[in-house]
């Protein structure tokens, strides 16, 4: 990241994102403190290529805010079977737990 800083900038590179891109382009950039826009996207593109890979940037926050959403969801049905199981254990009625019987 030395070399970044270290070389004059006389080259430009422009490409065009979605409304939806650019927000959260913006919103990366700010969560991590960049000087600016292009800043914060020459920093990134430069790490891809000094990493010599062509996965996606680590920043797109879309994707995890999506997983972390099915985490929860998840979560908190395997929490409302945990209390149902807690409440059929506490009755000698599972009906009135929420819980069907089952029948041989």
């Amino acid at each position: 990241m030395d070399n970044l800083k270290s070389k004059r900038r006389t080259r430009a590179v422009n490409f065009r994102l979605s409304e939806e891109e650019f927000r959260e382009l913006k919103r990366a950039s700010a969560i991590r403190g960049a000087r600016s826009l292009s800043d914060f996207a020459r920093t990134a593109v430069w790490q891809m290529v000094t990493a010599g890979t062509t996965a996606e940037p680590a920043f797109h926050a879309g994707r995890l805010e999506d997983g972390l959403a099915q985490v929860q969801q998840q979560l908190s049905e395997i929490m409302g079977r945990l209390s149902a199981c807690e409440r059929y254990s506490k009755t000698e009625e599972p009906e009135a737990a929420g819980v069907k019987k089952r029948t041989a």
